[in-house]
């Protein structure tokens, strides 16, 4: 808000046009229980842009994409694009959403595997399990016991949010001497 006085001196009418520039905000990014750091994102007032991708962790949980609130549901997936959460200029907060998940390890068994463990989202397949590499031998696949126990396959579903360990069952190649 401003006071003017005598624009002008001649009695007439002066126009004042309006100057408009585009608001610019901030969007924070909160772990929510999480590890990690993220920074914040600027964002303009009228302009789509996707929000940055996750990069908090949470050991034993999948992350399903931003809140509003702390306790929300998910309003936004990852790296979605947004346009104008705010309109004032100042910060909004998104809050990661997690899903408590079932941590396998995966136990080479004498072979090597360059996954560890990976989190599966219980009552879904496995999807993609590693492939172990042992010289001399062929995977087998993975079982529930070093010895003997239960194959699991890509299809079976992830049932508890119990870890688990799966092994790596081998079978050796002969060597032809001679």
């Amino acid at each position: 808000k401003a006071e003017v006085k005598n624009l002008r001196t001649d009695g007439k009418t002066q126009t004042l046009y309006a100057v408009w520039a585009k608001q610019n905000y901030t969007v924070a990014f909160d772990a929510n229980g999480g590890k990690g750091k993220m920074s914040a994102q600027k964002m303009t007032f009228g302009k789509a842009a996707n929000l940055a991708k996750n990069a908090f962790t949470r050991k034993g949980w999948l992350f399903l994409g931003w809140a509003k609130t702390p306790t929300g549901a998910v309003a936004y997936k990852n790296a979605a694009s947004v346009k104008n959460l705010r309109t004032d200029g100042k910060t909004t907060t998104l809050y990661a959403v997690w899903e408590k998940a079932q941590t396998v390890k995966f136990d080479a068994n004498g072979g090597t595997c360059v996954v560890a463990e990976k989190d599966f989202k219980v009552g879904k397949a496995y999807g993609s399990l590693p492939e172990p590499t042992r010289k001399w031998y062929t995977f087998l696949g993975w079982f529930t016991a070093a010895d003997g126990g239960d194959w699991v396959a890509a299809t079976d579903l992830a049932e508890t949010t119990a870890s688990r360990t799966l092994f790596a069952h081998w079978e050796s190649i002969p060597v032809r001497v001679g």
